[in-house]
């Protein structure tokens, strides 16, 4: 696992409170990064107890439809930005394209399918598809 952590202040070019991740995409990774993305956010005072879940469920979604799509490796970087957190999740999985809007929550019976559902729900996505790799951004709005 690759990460970096500054809350006490930005690298050059770094967005202040910054967190980066790189880890494998295997379930095992799971764990790491929920871990990390945790640590992160009980240390950000400005995070309230609704955001620290909403922002958890959205990056562990978007980290295990990576997993399912077949992708070798994620990068995972947070950030606040004024009164937004903004998610990027960036993987190497094979090409998928998906639709416009966002896709109904399934039924509860279904084991599969609700990461994009519930991700879009929580904030506003964006999914840009480009050479072989798929960027997913998330902006949360700070309640």
């Amino acid at each position: 696992m690759t990460a970096g952590h500054r809350l006490g202040g930005p690298g050059p070019g770094e967005p202040v409170g910054a967190l980066s991740l790189r880890l494998p995409a295997r379930p095992a990774a799971v764990r790491d990064l929920r871990r990390s993305v945790s640590a992160w956010l009980a240390e950000a005072s400005w995070v309230s107890p609704a955001m620290r879940v909403d922002t958890l469920l959205a990056v562990t979604e978007l980290f295990t439809n990576a997993i399912e799509a077949g992708a070798s490796e994620v990068a995972t970087m947070m950030w606040r930005s004024g009164s937004v957190v903004r998610v990027v999740v960036t993987d190497d999985g094979p090409e998928w394209a998906p639709s416009a809007t966002p896709p109904p929550i399934p039924e509860a019976t279904s084991l599969r399918g609700r990461g994009l559902a519930l991700t879009s729900r929580l904030g506003h996505v964006v999914v840009d598809r480009a050479q072989q790799r798929t960027r997913v951004t998330v902006t949360l709005e700070l309640v």
